[in-house]
């Protein structure tokens, strides 16, 4: 099953419009996971493919799709590779629509993500696996998340929205290795219940490629 259709399971049976907010600190991959939703749900035209295949600051290797340009549309944050303003987006699948807002990572910009999640009825926080910290303790193997990921987690508690998803990214990158997702799954769990979210999903993913 693709990332597509495994975020889009997690909507309710309401057919109207679900708004949701991707967050995480710099490079955790928002703005690859929200072209590879567009992409999944053939949200993109063919021009806009041939451009961002064509693009001079792609960050990925070889003819391999830079899915994060598709939001990052301001010219700063292509050639800083950060996303500076809340870029919104609309797609599609058979059974219900949506409109994601695109958050800023870096913590000068947390404002924008408080004005990005004040319309939304759910958050997607990205994790970086690889930027966790492990360390083994009593309990078996602890990690730690990065500053920005439990600042973003306050922000969707402290706006009360109904569901966050936590979605472990380039777990590609380290093998899906089970113990480390274990782990973050932990972290992120304890995290949400201090900040009062009642409803979390924890998902397995690769943005990049779609894998989950």
């Amino acid at each position: 099953m693709n990332t597509m259709t495994e975020i889009a399971n997690l909507a309710t049976q309401d057919r109207g419009v679900l708004r949701f907010i991707t967050a995480g600190s710099v490079d955790d991959g928002k703005s690859t996971l929200i072209g590879r939703l567009l992409f999944d749900s053939k949200g993109i035209f063919a021009d806009q493919l041939a451009a961002i295949s064509r693009a001079k600051n792609k960050r990925v290797a070889g003819d391999a799709i830079d899915f994060s340009l598709l939001t990052d549309g301001l010219e700063a944050e292509r050639e800083q590779g950060i996303t500076i303003d809340v870029a919104y987006r609309y797609f599609a699948t058979p059974t219900r629509k949506f409109i994601v807002a695109d958050t800023p990572g870096h913590e000068q910009y947390t404002r924008n993500t408080v004005t990005g999640a004040s319309t939304a009825d759910a958050a997607i926080v990205l994790v970086d696996i690889t930027r966790v910290e492990f360390k083994q303790t009593g309990q078996g193997l602890g990690a730690e998340l990065l500053a920005q990921t439990r600042r973003h987690t306050a922000i969707a508690g402290k706006l009360r929205l109904p569901t966050v998803v936590f979605a472990i990214n380039k777990m590609d990158l380290i093998g899906f290795d089970q113990a480390k997702f274990n782990a973050t799954q932990q972290a992120v769990q304890t995290l949400a219940a201090s900040t009062g979210i009642q409803s979390i999903h924890v998902l397995p993913i690769s943005a990049l490629t779609g894998a989950t």
